[in-house]
């Protein structure tokens, strides 16, 4: 199983050259991107074949966007889970002997908006759809950003956002069922008692006064888990110029060419 990262990028040619520095800092031969920002025909292709990656997007203008880079040839691609949904969210694809999930959940904006309830049917949606191929037997892992914190420790101020977004019940609920379908969360198992923030909002200083969240995961089945070395939360990134407001999170593989200790 190859190494892979997980990183919300909000806009893929903004972070271009901090994306390139992540593949050749941490040998990554799988790439899952979220908000791309940008359709298919906009994204720089070029720059991650010369890298030798193959390339799924799917895309969408100024908002939204996945797309999955491989090494490997990328095989058994799966999109848009929810019918009639135009936003690009979801892209899963057969690669490098993994089958990877990549998604962007949708924010929800508040509890009393309509977004809310979109999120809602989105979760509801993704839970389907692991349900029928989490009986597949091979290794899955399912990463992206979930905008969701699914535990007290996973936000700086947990009661607060128990009553808005990010960590309402029914959100946590949804992410709790898709455990229970055989997946692991990988950073909270290597990570117990570390706050493991992978968000961080632009206002009010959030970033230096550590006022961040665990919303992006990586979660895994046990053919997976069996080949995972180890997990980076690529933190520094967020102190870049002009960084995106999540990081990347790295997962380093037994069999992969790059192992690093801690």
């Amino acid at each position: 199983m190859p190494t892979i990262t997980s990183w919300n990028v909000n806009s893929i040619r903004m972070r271009l050259n901090q994306v390139v520095d992540v593949i050749r800092e941490h040998h990554v031969d799988i790439v899952c991107l979220q908000e791309i920002k940008c359709i298919d025909d906009h994204f720089p292709k070029e720059t991650f074949e010369d890298l030798g990656f193959n390339c799924h997007i799917v895309g969408q203008k100024t908002f939204n966007g996945v797309a999955i880079l491989s090494k490997h040839p990328i095989d058994d691609v799966h999109t848009h889970i929810l019918d009639g949904d135009p936003q690009a969210r979801y892209v899963e694809c057969f690669t490098g002997g993994i089958r990877i999930v990549n998604v962007y959940v949708p924010n929800g904006t508040d509890i009393a908006h309509p977004y809310y309830e979109y999120k809602i049917r989105f979760l509801k949606a993704l839970t389907e759809r692991i349900q029928t191929f989490s009986k597949y037997d091979e290794a899955q892992a399912i990463v992206g950003d979930f905008n969701i914190a699914p535990n007290p420790d996973d936000i700086y101020d947990f009661e607060y956002f128990r009553e808005h977004i990010f960590s309402t019940p029914l959100e946590r609920e949804y992410f709790e069922s898709i455990l229970t379908l055989g997946f692991k969360d990988m950073v909270r198992s290597i990570y117990p008692n570390d706050p493991c923030y992978t968000w961080w909002d632009y206002r009010k200083g959030s970033f230096h006064k550590n006022h961040g969240a665990r919303i992006d995961h990586i979660l895994m089945n046990k053919a997976a888990q069996k080949r995972c070395h180890n997990i980076s939360l690529l933190t520094d990134i967020r102190s870049n110029q002009k960084p995106s407001d999540h990081i990347p999170i790295v997962v380093y593989t037994n069999d992969g060419s790059y192992t690093i200790d801690f």
